[in-house]
């Protein structure tokens, strides 16, 4: 009979470890699958938006002084440009394109694009009514409380020594928490930042993507 006793008992013991070890292996998996997916998001995003905001085409047209105005506004929550994204250098005078608009923003702890089929239909249209809109990441955040997500950076901005470290160039181009619209015809990049946070069923860290995008000529 005690045999049988510490035979029940030893398999008790066993079989929780063996329990324990799968729940563990479970919730390390589930904590990788996370962490990969909100990496792989965070990646797409930040390469997305590095385009889009360094192809901004003048807004103020080809006839406007060096460099114009590329974006609508910059606020620290979200940016507003227009963009072309098949214009090329070879394009034909008698083939013009038409900049589509487009607004990155973050709203109600989301990460969203909107897109208009047009740049004038996205400054003319009452709010609600676009073309296209795409949560990209559900939850989000701004790196800090006084980060902007799209930061306009001016020639100076971009030195050697400022670039060191992506997360941390300043911008000469915000003065009192604003960038105007005076301010915007100096701008020749953007720092893009942000913060993924992660799905309370699938834990992960909170993960930072930043990057520096230089704009592009001939717009």
């Amino acid at each position: 009979m005690v045999e049988v006793l510490v035979s029940i008992v030893i398999t008790a013991l066993l079989g929780s470890m063996v329990m324990m070890f799968f729940l563990t292996a479970v919730r390390t998996t589930r904590a990788a699958d996370g962490r990969n997916e909100q990496s792989a998001s965070g990646r797409s995003i930040i390469d997305s938006w590095a385009m889009l905001a360094a192809q901004a085409a003048n807004v103020q047209g080809e006839s406007a002084p060096d460099k114009g105005q590329r974006f609508v506004s910059i606020l620290p929550r979200e940016a507003m440009f227009c963009i072309a994204l098949d214009m090329k250098a070879d394009a034909r005078a008698d083939d013009p394109r038409v900049p589509m608009g487009v607004r990155i923003t973050l709203e109600d702890g989301q990460l969203i694009e909107y897109r208009w089929s047009s740049c004038d239909v996205m400054r003319s249209a009452p709010p609600g009514n676009y073309s296209v809109r795409r949560v990209l990441a559900p939850r989000a955040a701004l790196v800090a409380p006084n980060a902007w997500l799209v930061t306009p950076l001016s020639a100076n901005d971009l030195t050697a020594s400022s670039v060191v470290d992506g997360n941390a160039v300043p911008s000469s181009l915000i003065t009192d928490g604003t960038a105007s619209l005076t301010e915007l015809q100096s701008t020749v990049g953007v720092r893009i930042a942000f913060q993924t946070l992660p799905d309370p069923r699938r834990p992960a860290p909170i993960a930072t993507y930043s990057t520096i995008a230089l704009l592009e000529t001939g717009h």
